[in-house]
């Protein structure tokens, strides 16, 4: 989680995991910067991830947190109506999802002002299909039904001029090499 820490800018107001399970990352970001105040949402698709998010976050009580619905398939942001500059990000959340809307990047860019987002998410064989994992990966993700539209809605997103990436690195984590993680990082300019 340090990644993303060190991504978060001195006017962030709100830190904000789309597809966050129970929560874990949040609980770990909410450690290593425990003496910032941000406004902190574990948005969840599950019931299951949503009640135990909010009952940890309860138990926890150094930040109060919420919990709301999210469905990378369809993303309703209204949640994040009264935040300014918020630091969006997904861990391996979007990957379950075979195909995301094209403008969903332009949707996460217009949620709020000045918002950053940042993905670590399996894509590289998307952006980069010479990677060393590239075959491996893009079969593994096909045989799983999963994610293989995210680099072309992030690439689509910024053509449109709703963002401009800052940063992408194509298998930045590969433990795992059927399904490595890649960084992609971008900020709002709408």
């Amino acid at each position: 989680m340090a990644i993303i820490a060190d991504l978060i800018d001195a006017d962030t107001d709100a830190i904000i995991e789309l597809g966050c399970g129970y929560g874990i990352n949040l609980f770990r970001l909410m450690r290593l910067l425990k003496d910032q105040k941000f406004r902190w949402f574990g948005a969840e698709y599950t019931e299951s991830g949503r009640s135990l998010c909010a009952k940890l976050a309860d138990l926890d009580g150094s930040e109060p947190m919420d919990v709301p619905f999210i469905d990378h398939a369809a993303p309703d942001l209204g949640f994040m109506a009264d935040v300014e500059k918020p630091l969006v990000f997904t861990c391996h959340s979007i990957e379950q999802v075979s195909i995301i809307p094209n403008n969903y990047f332009s949707i996460l860019a217009r949620a709020a002002p000045g918002v950053r987002g940042v993905h670590l998410e399996p894509f590289g064989f998307q952006a980069d299909p010479s990677a060393p994992n590239s075959p491996t990966h893009r079969n593994f993700m096909h045989d799983q039904g999963w994610n293989l539209n995210f680099f072309s809605c992030l690439k689509l997103a910024e053509e449109k001029g709703d963002i401009r990436i800052e940063h992408v690195e194509i298998e930045k984590y590969d433990t795992t090499p059927n399904n490595p993680t890649s960084l992609a990082v971008w900020i709002s300019t709408v």
